[in-house]
């Protein structure tokens, strides 16, 4: 059984912190332009899209800050 490794998927290979759904709820968008903007399949100049990509970067950085905070106050024994 020979399987065809260059079939294209439509999901994004990163792991993002909100959902499409999410996202374009807090943008104000709609989810397929969300998904878009995630694929790579629009221009990421337009103003919609770094508000896009913003909230991607704003949401990553909160889960490590928040990580950060959990492990200071919580001592993990090693």
């Amino acid at each position: 059984m020979n399987k065809d490794k260059n079939n294209k998927t439509r999901c994004t290979k990163n792991n993002y912190q909100l959902t499409a759904e999410q996202v374009a709820g807090i943008v104000g968008c709609s989810v397929s332009y969300v998904k878009k903007i995630r694929s790579g399949a629009v221009n990421m100049e337009s103003k919609l899209a770094k508000k896009v990509l913003s909230v991607d970067t704003i949401a990553e950085s909160g889960k490590s800050l928040l990580i950060q905070e959990i492990e200071k106050l919580v001592k993990l024994p090693a």
